[in-house]
């Protein structure tokens, strides 16, 4: 029989480890989707020549 688990806490520090790695992720596309959204919204491309 193969064994699932080392230790049940190993599970929970794995999960825990992505669910901040994805998080942080999505966390930093949203930053950046709503600087770019609020640039854009005030023409501050168009100041800055672009």
């Amino acid at each position: 029989m193969a064994k699932l688990f080392e230790h049940p806490a190993d599970t929970l520090v794995n999960a825990k480890a992505n669910a901040i790695a994805y998080h942080t992720e999505c966390r930093a596309v949203r930053l950046v989707c709503a600087a770019w959204e609020r640039m854009h919204m005030n023409r501050e491309f168009a100041a800055m020549g672009m």
